[in-house]
């Protein structure tokens, strides 16, 4: 059993929540304080019913609070799961709590959400070698919330990259880490070791799927339809999310790293991610699309173009991958061309409000530079 602490209100959230509590760990779940509405639901059921690919069961949590201090004192590990948009007023409530050893964990981190993270934690006084922090690049599972405290995982990922920041702490966190995320056989954890941030940053596979979707179907959505409709059947759909993908490995190659392209990620990552997708008869009379939060119900509303396939892909993951290819001359066309329609159409220009590498205080650097750094923390 581990003591772990989980920052966040949302789906991801709520399914580690669930998932990790019915493993049998000690499970805190803590939301910031104005968005402490979240938990109330899971406080007023006494926890979280779980169904799907995941664990299922109802899950009784060790504390439900919007207390940071309280969630993460004694705590092995504190995972983050939120979006991007939220790492920085995380890290600042986190700060004065943080505990000598503890593990951090971002679920996901994004683009250097690490060096993010870290930044902020150390402007408020933290230590930085006295804790560990990593990230992934995407979430563990495919899931969402439905009526208030009930999850219904559709999907739980064999292979989810991971990477310390710095680099030299991968494998003792990974030793930890995958002691909890275990794999089906019981044998292996779920996280891979991906080198590093910077690759990290080139391989979430949401990238190459949500923005070209959001952007050629930006009228449909923008009026309420689900975004993944027809989507996976469209060949303009495909070929744009490839050249971008492209574009991502041509950065890998250009840092030195074996790159991983879009059919290995579909065929050897994602493959065994979807065998453990749960048979449509096997969904709860509860998960049902009008039990959705509204964010993620069709018809119910929702400019989906407001949602976190755009707002948080585009700042958060293209923006700095773009950033990326200028530093090591690699063209990227077709990602800037995403970013700037995305920009028009949501009225935000994301080339100034996103993750930028002179955001992130790494302008200037060297591609070795960059490198050296992300691999010891030393700039």
């Amino acid at each position: 059993m581990t003591k772990i602490a989980i920052l966040g209100g949302g789906n991801g959230a709520f399914t580690y929540a669930g998932d990790l509590a019915l493993a049998g760990h000690k499970v805190n779940l803590c939301e910031l304080p104005r968005f402490k509405a979240n938990l109330n639901p899971v406080t007023e059921a006494g926890g979280i019913e779980m169904a799907g690919a995941a664990r299922n069961g109802f899950a009784k949590l060790n504390l439900v609070t919007p207390d940071i201090g309280e969630a993460v004192k004694g705590a092995e590990i504190i995972m983050v799961v939120m979006p991007a948009y939220g790492h920085v007023s995380a890290a600042e409530a986190l700060a004065p709590h943080v505990e000598d050893g503890q593990m951090i964990i971002l679920f996901p981190g994004y683009s250097f959400g690490s060096v993010e993270f870290s930044h902020k934690m150390t402007e408020k006084g933290v230590d930085m070698n006295k804790v560990m922090l990593g990230s992934t690049c995407i979430l563990s599972y495919a899931t969402r919330k439905y009526s208030g405290s009930k999850v219904f995982c559709g999907a739980v990922k064999a292979k989810v990259p991971f990477s310390a920041f710095p680099a030299k702490n991968t494998s003792k966190m990974l030793s930890t880490l995958n002691k909890v995320f275990i794999q089906a056989d019981g044998e292996r954890g779920i996280l891979i070791d991906c080198v590093n941030d910077i690759k990290l940053a080139l391989v979430n596979g949401n990238l190459w799927v949500h923005p070209p979707m959001m952007i050629l179907k930006a009228i449909d959505v923008e009026l309420g339809e689900e975004p993944y409709l027809k989507s996976a059947d469209s060949n303009a759909r495909k070929l744009l999310s490839k050249k971008m993908n492209d574009e991502s490995v041509a950065i890998q190659s250009a840092f030195g790293m074996e790159p991983w392209n879009h059919e290995y990620v579909e065929s050897v990552m994602m493959y065994p991610y979807w065998l453990k997708r749960p048979l449509a008869g096997d969904k709860p009379a509860w998960a049902s699309e009008e039990n959705k939060p509204a964010e993620y119900r069709a018809g119910g509303g929702f400019n989906f173009l407001k949602g976190r396939y755009v707002v948080e892909d585009l700042p958060y993951g293209l923006v700095t991958i773009s950033e990326l290819g200028k530093l090591v001359k690699v063209p990227t066309p077709a990602i800037d061309s995403v970013v700037s329609i995305g920009s028009i159409i949501s009225e935000t220009d994301y080339w100034k409000t996103g993750r930028t590498l002179k955001r992130l205080g790494l302008d200037g650097m060297t591609k070795e530079q960059l490198v050296k750094y992300m691999n010891t923390g030393v700039k």
